[in-house]
């Protein structure tokens, strides 16, 4: 699952990297996300929790975007988030509610989206 939050901050890294994809490209690629994985909506509450969460850790600017993130998977009960910044979920996590995966870069699995 991710939180339906990642589906814009998808559309803004593959639109932004060098020789990343056209908007067109990208938001065919964004759209293709649901039929992958299951996308959560975050609730008023994941928000604040996430404010919370870095408020409390003195964090600013966009640590506050992988908190919702973290959060949102910690209320699905998910047991690991994936990720190839570690160090930026570890500082957010509670504990040891949620493994945090770093993948092999790249990537063994091919999320390539064809149009």
């Amino acid at each position: 699952m991710i939180c339906a939050h990642a589906l814009a901050e998808l559309y803004s890294v593959l639109t932004k990297i060098p020789e990343g994809l056209s908007p067109a490209a990208a938001r065919l690629t964004v759209a293709n996300v649901p039929n992958r994985v299951r996308v959560v909506p975050p609730t008023i509450g994941a928000y604040q929790a996430a404010i919370d969460r870095c408020a409390q850790r003195s964090l600013r600017s966009g640590s506050v975007f992988d908190a919702l993130h973290l959060v949102a998977a910690e209320r699905k009960g998910a047991a690991a988030l994936i990720t190839f910044n570690r160090d930026d979920f570890a500082r957010l996590s509670q504990g040891d509610t949620l493994r945090i995966i770093v993948p092999p870069d790249p990537p063994l699995v091919d999320f390539t989206v064809l149009p």
